[in-house]
């Protein structure tokens, strides 16, 4: 059996990824944990080397066993094995021919720099330039560097051992927080230090150094002769690794931000994440921000944040058009109080389109309550939950209806009542005309949580629930419900077009919104 795994590590104290002669290495950690629970030899393979410094946050590597465990019995028992700096994310079984190296088709860095005084706190995760540099400058000769290039004199690679210098890069977008130039670069391969020498030529074109006719004459590969510029390894972070999927022309509707407060990641980050996974279209639908509610902010957003929401997203619109397709919405709740101010966002313009999300059992007027996943709703809350989502759904401002299952994350068995609210809410929706989405989420929560296995039962969906959805003929989102960048890369998103399949379930690539007058 071939597993694969993603690995996050802080690659301070480290002389590489590689196994060496001398030094610690982030390889030799993770092969000694794996082996203190096989027994055996057991060499990892992984998506590519990072240097001394350097950090990942979604490395890749697969390795061969014998030994029957759960994904999630492999993540918890490698990670009991490894040091802090070093934490195993996620594990999956992969096919045979599936190669960490050799079946990447995309690479995501990221290197932060810091033009702030020095910080002793932040040496190691940052590079620590503390001088001014001509932003627009870098960003504008960025440009240079996209598309398919001859990247000889941008890396320290022989050419008696590299049988072709031709990279691509496919995404190289630089922008500046506060005092901190974040560069983002995804390509279908990387050179040794070719990333860290792109980021130092461009902080010496910054500097007034060089021109950018450097740059293009660097790039014409008519001989080799590499930039002197190198950036320090420890500003650079591996995001993630892409492989191939058999899902064409991906589509996710349901996206949070940081205002949820459970949610972590700029909404940019989101937005590069989705371009590297392959995402033709992006929807942002962060939990519902209510005007004048700011302190109920785990669960929902704060009203006040609205605007800068909205206007964030319209701009990530313009600056990413034509290499993504991105949306404007909420997930939000229905109650009575909330339907006139939900309708007129949408017959506004503010927002495209509306998620149903029906989480909670109340709403006073200022905080929600009742978690309907919180592990003992009952019959009655059953008969509630069906009550709320048919009146909701019978409103028209819903696109479509996110984890309409969400109500057995809190029951233990199935009962008439869950089955008759499944039938109802499937009748009522396939009526309407409004799909019902497979939610990615309680994919994850159930692997990273346990017990049990999730090939037998999720949190949601749930098996009962989708079996009737299958009946009924309703039409199917997939959602990948996320709060984090990273999780466009988790499991749970090929478990759910695998659930679909198993379920029978034709998977829509496009959801309409729905028009409000």
């Amino acid at each position: 059996m071939r597993i694969k795994a993603v690995v996050e590590y802080d690659g301070s104290n480290f002389v590489g990824y590689q196994i060496q002669n001398e030094g610690r290495t982030i390889q030799a950690e993770i092969q000694k944990a794996i082996e203190k629970i096989t027994r055996v030899p057991t060499p990892i393979v992984a998506s590519g080397r990072t240097d001394a410094l350097v950090h990942a946050k979604g490395q890749v590597f697969h390795f061969e066993t014998t030994m029957d465990l759960t994904f999630a019995q492999w993540k918890k028992a490698i990670n009991s094995y490894l040091p802090e700096d070093i934490h195993i994310l996620s594990c999956e079984e992969v096919p045979s021919d599936f190669h960490a190296r050799y079946s990447a088709i995309a690479k995501h860095y990221e290197y932060i720099l810091s033009l702030d005084e020095y910080s002793p706190i932040e040496r190691k995760y940052v590079y620590q330039l503390c001088r001014y540099l001509n932003v627009n400058s870098m960003q504008k000769a960025a440009k240079l560097f996209v598309g398919e290039h001859d990247f000889r004199n941008f890396c320290a690679n022989d050419e008696e051992e590299t049988k072709s210098f031709v990279r691509t890069i496919t995404f190289f977008e630089i922008h500046s927080v506060e005092k901190r130039i974040h560069f983002n670069l995804i390509g279908n391969g990387f050179l040794r230090y070719e990333v860290r020498m792109i980021i130092g030529t461009l902080i010496a074109l910054a500097l007034g150094q060089i021109n950018e006719q450097y740059i293009l004459d660097k790039l014409s590969g008519k001989s080799k002769d590499p930039v002197p510029y190198r950036a320090p390894g420890e500003g650079l972070y591996l995001v993630d690794v892409t492989y191939p999927t058999t899902q064409k022309d991906l589509a996710n509707y349901h996206t949070h931000t940081y205002r949820c407060g459970h949610a972590i990641g700029r909404d940019e980050e989101y937005v590069i994440s989705a371009i590297n996974a392959g995402y033709k279209v992006l929807g942002f639908s962060d939990h519902m921000m209510v005007p004048g509610i700011d302190d109920d902010i785990w669960t929902r957003g704060k009203g006040s944040e609205l605007p800068g929401y909205l206007a964030s997203i319209e701009s990530l619109k313009k600056k990413y058009e034509g290499i993504i397709e991105i949306h404007t919405g909420l997930e939000a709740e229905y109650f009575p109080e909330l339907e006139e101010w939900e309708r007129s966002l949408l017959k506004s313009g503010q927002l495209e389109y509306l998620i149903f999300a029906n989480h909670y059992r109340s709403f006073d007027g200022h905080a929600f309550a009742g978690y309907y996943g919180a592990g003992n709703t009952s019959d009655e809350d059953v008969r509630k939950y069906q009550e709320m989502s048919l009146r909701a759904l019978k409103t028209g401002l819903f696109s479509y209806f996110a984890h309409p299952d969400l109500f057995m994350a809190g029951k233990l068995e199935w009962t008439k009542a869950c089955e008759e609210c499944a039938y109802a809410i499937c009748r009522t929706a396939k009526e309407l005309d409004i799909p019902l989405e497979i939610n990615q989420g309680g994919i994850r929560y159930t692997i990273e949580e346990g017990p049990f296995d999730y090939h037998e039962r999720f949190k949601y969906p749930y098996f009962k629930f989708w079996e009737i959805v299958k009946e009924v003929g309703n039409k199917v989102v997939i959602g990948v419900d996320i709060h984090d960048p990273k999780e466009f890369g988790h499991v749970a998103s090929k478990l759910s077009y695998e659930f679909a399949a198993k379920m029978g379930l034709k998977v829509m690539s496009r959801v309409p919104f729905k028009k409000i007058r």
